[in-house]
């Protein structure tokens, strides 16, 4: 006859601290950040993929080394003077980042335009799955001649499998001389890292059991979060 022993070590879990508000990816624009579009200031260690880059209806871009929340900032022009968004315009800057291990996410930047209000006066974000199709979130931002940060609730779909990007489009510039400009500094991607499924291991303690012998058969449940 054969006898079982069963001992289940189970450990209380508790939820990982700072699952939430981690910064998935920013861009801070400093001398680190090379030329127009910038490179991501940090990067989280399992996000694969952090990029920025603008429209094709932008006409100049570059890292401006006197101008920033602190300098430098991310300087483009080029946007439309009409009224009203054009989305083929592709008047617009963009931000993608791998978000597979993440869900509700925030994008947030500090933003201006030129001293002399030049540059696009309204701004709308718009996000996409896909990098096709984009769909708009947020009220119409209205930029100054000084630095504010806008953060509006980001209730669109994300990514779980791939990457999510933001876009920042601007209409409703003064002119397109050299001078309209629109600043960007400071952008940042958080999220909530999705928890890992828990995991379940079992082993002898005593292995291998001798015939007509005993031998305790260990469960251990992981639960990372």
């Amino acid at each position: 006859m054969k006898a079982w022993l069963t001992s289940l070590g189970l450990t209380p879990g508790v939820t990982p601290p700072g699952s939430c508000g981690i910064t998935l990816a920013q861009w801070t624009m400093g001398t680190g950040a090379g030329t127009a579009p910038p490179l991501y200031t940090t990067k989280a260690s399992d996000v694969a993929v952090a990029t920025a880059a603008a429209g094709a209806g932008i006409t100049a871009s570059t890292i401006d080394t006197g101008i920033g929340n602190p300098a430098n900032s991310w300087a483009t022009r080029g946007y439309s003077n009409t009224g009203t968004l054009t989305l083929a315009n592709n008047d617009y800057i963009e931000f993608a980042v791998s978000t597979t291990n993440y869900g509700s996410l925030g994008f947030s930047f500090d933003v201006r335009r030129d001293a002399g209000l030049n540059g696009p006066a309204s701004l709308q974000l718009h996000s996409s799955t896909d990098g096709v199709n984009f769909t708009p979130y947020g009220g119409v931002i209205a930029p100054t001649a000084a630095f504010v940060n806008q953060n509006p609730a980001f209730t669109n779909a994300s990514n779980s499998s791939g990457l999510t990007y933001f876009r920042i489009y601007g209409w409703d510039a003064a002119n397109n001389g050299v001078s309209a400009l629109l600043y960007v500094d400071n952008a940042i991607v958080t999220g909530c890292q999705t928890p890992l499924p828990p995991t379940l291991a079992k082993t002898f303690l005593t292995s291998p059991v001798a015939v007509g012998g005993t031998s305790t058969l260990q469960f251990t449940l992981t639960n990372p979060g």
